[in-house]
């Protein structure tokens, strides 16, 4: 249940799992084959990247990269599969670090992966003189949401970006250009509002602006930083443009501040960053407006992955990967809260906090068994119960019902608050079927489960269990003519117009009934009486 996306309540309560089976939305045209490999995947547990809230075309949804199946999946707040986008062709490597929505959701930014040898002078500026470095070359997307997804801009890192700024350095030159040398491996990507790009690149150590023709304005960072700092930062990720305008940046970024056991730290510890850049060319200076130190102190590092968030308020939020440790800091700094999972090897590629309401499609999950009691000859109907996915519940209600759902009284048999992922309801007594309603905080029903039959032991036997299979037995032996009967009793019960209609119906023919039978009965006393019967006129004009 672990691999897959997950939500989680600002209490740390479970509330939506992807590792369950997740439907297409009716009506969206999602290809069959993939459509069913989603659904292996969200019921196989395959692993997913950089699931979050976005806006697309103004809805909100949820994203996340599967590469699985090479495609971003597009959720709505239902749970329903609305997009699957494709995100590299056979024979491409799969990138997995970011599916990021912009301008309104109109543009979908992505990366992927190719594989290429790069030109002889490329390969000899880092000293490879005999044939030509071969390369894992990243590749970016911007694709026209409303348009099919379609690429409307490509941009490739071995086009614009030397082999000589990478830090990669493991391994031979020799050794690093005959296996696909990751030169600059990208993991991230925003837009600025003058439409150019900013990119993070792990093993160059840079952030990159990139002009909307391609080409590079600047570099924060790495061996030709264009920027005078007072800082450092190594295989830094997840940039973000807080604010820009023509001479200042505001950016946010995690400084993973460690490369490899050879190379020095440029960090007490790894941290969350905010820095502003002043970016005129007549001085261009960066400096540390705010930092979020690693919550376990000096010298615990996060070697790859984690990503900070600037919520609106100015709340910081900051992904710590290992033990899916999050916190949560005042824009100054102050630590204030601060959460992990208690499975200290479980890790995430970034985690988020949004605001979002979940209404899923699908109705609760419940399961009822009966448990009976030696003592006193007694049953009692455990149900649990569970919403994957909703976010407004508030209260559970239990009712026992028929096999059709039929409810003795509209009062529940047992109702409890909403006690995590999973709740708990009992009932001293049993109920062969029950149904659960999930409320919300003003009373409003959310949503019902279906019509649950109880699990009973073949060993339980108890008076109450007897009593009750009786009367299910005489519903089930019912014909179809009994139970429309029945139900034409229970509309005449609750339709003042159907009581009317019924009672002048009743009338007319008990009146019709009598009256045949007061006539039949005189006629048979006539019949068994004495008296002969009078001749008729002809008869008495005979001889």
């Amino acid at each position: 249940m672990w691999t897959a996306p997950h939500i989680f309540d600002s209490r740390g309560e479970l509330i939506w799992s992807g590792s369950v089976c997740i439907k297409p939305a009716l009506g969206n045209r999602i290809p069959e084959l993939t459509a069913s490999v989603l659904l292996q995947y969200l019921s196989r547990q395959y692993n997913a990247f950089d699931f979050r809230l976005s806006n697309v075309l103004g809805e909100d949804m949820l994203s996340f990269l599967y590469p699985r199946n090479r495609t971003a999946i597009l959720l709505d707040t239902a749970y329903n599969v609305r997009h699957i986008v494709p995100i590299a062709e056979e024979g491409m490597m799969v990138d997995m670090h970011e599916i990021h929505l912009e301008d309104n959701g109109t543009r979908a930014l992505l990366f992927h992966d190719q594989r290429k040898s790069v030109t002889h002078e490329q390969s000899r500026m880092v000293g490879y003189m005999n044939r030509n470095c071969t390369i894992n070359d990243n590749l970016f997307h911007e694709l026209d949401v409303a348009n099919g997804f379609e690429p409307i801009f490509t941009w490739s890192s071995a086009e614009h970006i030397g082999l000589y700024e990478s830090s990669e350095v493991e391994g031979s030159l020799p050794q690093r250009c005959s296996q696909y040398w990751d030169f600059i491996h990208v993991n991230s990507l925003d837009k600025f509002p003058d439409g150019s790009f900013l990119m993070s690149s792990r093993h160059t150590d840079t952030i990159y602006k990139i002009a909307p023709d391609g080409e590079i304005i600047w570099r924060l960072g790495g061996v030709v930083s264009d920027f005078r700092a007072n800082f450092k930062f190594a295989r830094q990720h997840n940039a973000r443009i807080i604010s820009s305008n023509e001479t200042h940046t505001f950016l946010s970024f995690f400084d993973n501040a460690t490369r490899t056991p050879m190379q020095e730290p440029t960090a007490d510890s790894s941290r969350g960053m905010i820095v502003e850049l002043r970016t005129s060319p007549q001085r261009m200076v960066a400096r540390v407006a705010q930092e979020f130190l690693h919550p376990d102190g000096p010298g615990n590092y996060v070697v790859a992955r984690s990503n900070v968030q600037v919520l609106p308020n100015g709340i910081v939020w900051v992904c710590w990967v290992d033990g899916l440790l999050s916190t949560e800091h005042t824009p100054d700094g102050l630590l204030i809260r601060k959460a992990r999972v208690k499975q200290d090897w479980l890790k995430s590629y970034r985690t988020y906090k949004f605001s979002f309401v979940g209404k899923p499609s699908a109705p609760p999950d419940v399961h009822s068994l009966a448990t009976g009691s030696d003592e006193d000859n007694t049953t009692t109907t455990l149900v649990h119960v569970s919403w994957n996915g909703a976010t407004e519940v508030k209260t559970w209600n239990l009712y026992k019902t028929d096999d059709v759902g039929k409810i003795d009284s509209p009062e529940p048999v047992a109702a409890l608050p909403r006690a995590g992922f999973e709740t708990a309801l009992s009932y001293k007594g049993f109920a062969p079927y029950v149904v659960a309603e999930a409320m919300g905080c003003h009373g409003d029903v959310l949503g019902r489960s279906e019509v649950i039959q109880t699990v009973v032991s073949a060993r339980l036997s108890t008076v109450t269990i007897a009593r009750e299979s009786d009367w299910l037995n005489m519903m089930n032996r019912r014909t179809d003519t009994t139970r429309q009967a029945i139900w034409l009793i229970h509309m005449i019960y609750i339709n003042p117009s159907v009581i009317f209609a019924s009672g002048l119906f009743c009338g007319m023919t008990l009146l019709v009934a009598s009256k045949a039978l007061w006539k039949a009965k005189w006629s048979r006393r006539l019949n068994d009486s004495g008296y002969k019967q009078l001749p008729q006129h002809d008869e008495l004009k005979k001889p």
